[in-house]
């Protein structure tokens, strides 16, 4: 899957390269975002310095990142503004920095309503699963990388974040488009990236045995994302599985009973929090969805510029 997707990756990305309808600085943010959280996550595990760490988990695995994402994220933004651009109006504005509006807030409050929904519709369904065989969540309980980090919190917020970006960005927003030039149907479109999901960005092992229990998991929380998206936007299924992420690892943060996991975990529940307070501020300024093509970036409005003289 990830080879297909490596090949599609680059074969969009010169397509769209030479038809001007790409944008690289664009995607930087999340490039930038990708170096840095990589960064931090090989620093705060640093037990000593040698030239092998310094070239490796310090220059050529940061900045290899950082490329990749680039290149994921500007093709992914491609190909979502040739069949809805609309789904992307939020996350533009977040770019720009204009956050205090309506359109925003509710996105915000939505990602954070559904993504408390999923923690308890999947902790549901392992329950179940549990009744007919045992189900082993232990390889995430016992990975102990943060546990030997400087800061957990850190550790885990820069750990998550880089996965949360490859989840959506990929089997999100790209794959969602994508499929959506061949089905006409939404059913199949969320079904086919529910599966790409569940096979290709899942199974990493929050769920040991049984292995069905696990792609069922994950391809369930992809269908649940590409719902999110069609029927919302594009940073409603962002912050959806970031306040996912935040609530399982702030639980699990406050289990281990330790003073310097229980402040990391509050720390997760803090981000919670100011999303929340940062969604309602802007529920009072009502702004239009046209209003916000201008955050649109340039050579989305070469394309418009381009159509409409057609």
């Amino acid at each position: 899957i990830y080879l297909g997707l490596i090949v599609l990756f680059i074969y969009i990305f010169i397509k769209k390269l030479r038809s001007d309808e790409i944008s690289i600085r664009a995607a930087l943010p999340v490039g930038i975002t990708l170096f840095i959280f990589n960064v931090l996550d090989s620093v705060i595990r640093i037990e000593h310095f040698d030239i092998e760490f310094l070239l490796i988990r310090l220059i050529i695995s940061p900045v290899l990142m950082g490329f990749v994402g680039v290149i994921v994220v500007s093709c992914a933004d491609a190909i979502t503004r040739d069949v809805w651009n609309e789904k992307l109006l939020t996350y533009d504005s977040l770019l720009r920095g204009h956050v205090r509006h309506r359109l925003f807030g509710q996105s915000i409050i939505r990602g954070v309503l559904f993504g408390f929904i999923l923690i308890g519709a999947t902790t549901l369904l392992l329950k179940c699963v549990s009744f007919s065989v045992p189900v082993n969540i232990a390889a995430e309980s016992h990975n102990i990388a943060d546990i030997n980090s400087h800061f957990p919190f850190l550790y885990r917020f820069a750990s998550n974040f880089n996965s949360l970006i490859w989840a959506q960005f990929v089997f999100v927003l790209f794959l969602a488009s994508f499929f959506a030039r061949y089905f006409n149907r939404h059913a199949w479109l969320v079904l086919s990236a529910g599966l790409f999901w569940g096979f290709g960005y899942g199974l990493t092992n929050i769920i040991t045995s049984p292995v069905i229990a696990a792609i069922l998991y994950f391809i369930l929380m992809g269908i649940f994302f590409i719902i999110l998206f069609l029927k919302y936007d594009f940073l409603t299924s962002f912050v959806a599985q970031f306040t996912h992420i935040l609530v399982f690892e702030s639980v699990r943060m406050i289990y281990f009973d330790n003073i310097n996991f229980i402040i990391g975990g509050a720390f997760f529940a803090g981000i919670i929090v100011l999303m929340i307070l940062l969604g309602i501020s802007g529920l009072g300024n009502i702004i239009q969805k046209d209003e916000l093509l201008k955050y649109s970036p340039q050579h989305v409005k070469k394309i418009f510029e381009r159509e409409r003289l057609k």
